[in-house]
């Protein structure tokens, strides 16, 4: 695997990244950007990492839709106030991060999908190994544990929605919706 990293704080980077996302959206209308490697904070001599991601959520609320919403990767006080959504993996200290970033942001666990796939887009970066039932609803309980919306992972277009797994998440996000409707 190769990691590159470029800064939002270059604005020519910033500029082309934000018109991609923004033509993605609408071709595919797609009602949430979740934005990856939001909490890596790389500082250099030449860019303010910090200043460049504020720009990017920024410009990204400006000239997106306002039912699109946006989220990252992770959660902590430097990014809690750019978005409203992030993914996180329920055992990676669900509890402290419930307590303080709760009134800010909601966490979403990053799942699994609901069927054993071998599309190259399903890299593990928990190291969870391969794909089985046990795993899988292990996870969703983990996730709901926490307080975390129940994600389905799809990777690939002819995914199976109708079967017992998916339609476990899909019960456990009714039943967040309902938490979180009667919270109110």
């Amino acid at each position: 695997m190769i990691f590159a990293y470029i800064s939002p704080d270059e604005p020519k980077w910033r500029f082309y990244l934000v018109e991609q996302i923004i033509n993605f959206v609408e071709e595919y209308q797609i009602d949430i950007v979740h934005l990856d490697q939001s909490t890596t904070i790389i500082n250099d001599c030449n860019y303010d990492h910090w200043r460049g991601l504020n720009a990017l959520y920024q410009e990204l609320r400006e000239k997106l839709p306002s039912q699109v919403a946006l989220s990252g990767e992770g959660v902590s006080e430097v990014v809690a106030h750019l978005y409203p959504l992030c993914g996180m993996y329920p055992l990676n200290k669900a509890e402290v991060q419930r307590s303080l970033y709760a009134p800010f942001v909601r966490a979403f666990n990053y799942g699994r999908p609901p069927e054993p796939t071998q599309e190259s887009l399903q890299f593990d970066a928990f190291e969870r190994g391969k794909w089985n039932s046990e795993a899988f609803y292990k996870d969703l309980h983990m996730a709901e544990e926490a307080g975390f919306v129940p994600t389905l992972l799809v990777g690939k277009p002819d995914i199976r929605l109708d079967s017992e797994e998916a339609s476990s998440v899909f019960a456990a996000a009714r039943r967040f919706r309902e938490r979180v409707r009667g919270s109110k």
